[in-house]
């Protein structure tokens, strides 16, 4: 009896001493986290619950003509080690980003540049904002997006379906800063 003791407790320190759990401490931060990309005028927003990585890309600002508008929604990717890739809804790859305490980093690209960025933690008046109406894919379905800084300057687009496709652009709406529409870190863009 006291072998299977000593054993059964020999079993338990091994377990605690390896962490006992699945966590390896390289999980991501949770949050949403803002920031500009070097070299263009765009804004990059980042979500993250620690496991999966979306978000949203915009340069849509006051003098920005609809050829030169960038307007990308990053679909969630997982998170591995801290970083994940970014991926567009139309499923391409478009950068990567690794999170820490601190904020986040990577590259992504913006017309058909790579281009470095970073981006800070989000305060209660910054974040991701995403309105929508109607039916995805249908005509009538309007999406605007807008990345909104710490220091409160902002990016934005509507993406709009009509019986001829479907575009981007800006319109007065996006050129306002989002009263409503926030995105909260742990739910889906």
């Amino acid at each position: 009896m006291a072998a299977i003791a000593t054993l059964c407790a020999t079993a338990l320190l091994l377990v605690a001493a390896c962490g006992g759990d699945d966590d390896d401490g390289t999980a991501a931060p949770s949050g949403i986290f803002v920031g500009t990309v070097e070299g263009t005028d765009a804004y990059i927003g980042l979500k993250s619950d620690g496991e999966q990585a979306a978000g949203y890309l915009c340069n849509g600002q006051e003098g920005v003509s609809e050829s030169e508008l960038v307007s990308v929604w990053l679909d969630e990717s997982s998170i591995s080690d801290g970083s994940a890739e970014l991926v567009s809804r139309k499923g391409e790859v478009v950068g990567e980003v690794t999170f820490s305490d601190d904020g986040a980093a990577g590259e992504v690209e913006v017309e058909g540049e790579s281009h470095p960025f970073s981006a800070e933690p989000a305060s209660a008046e910054a974040g991701i904002a995403r309105q929508v109406e109607g039916e995805p894919g249908e005509p009538g379905f309007e999406e605007l997006g807008w990345v909104v800084l710490n220091d409160g300057s902002f990016r934005g687009a509507k993406t709009a379906t009509t019986q001829s496709g479907t575009s981007s652009f800006m319109d007065t709406n996006t050129l306002k800063k989002p009263t409503t529409g926030y995105i909260d870190p742990v739910h889906n863009l």
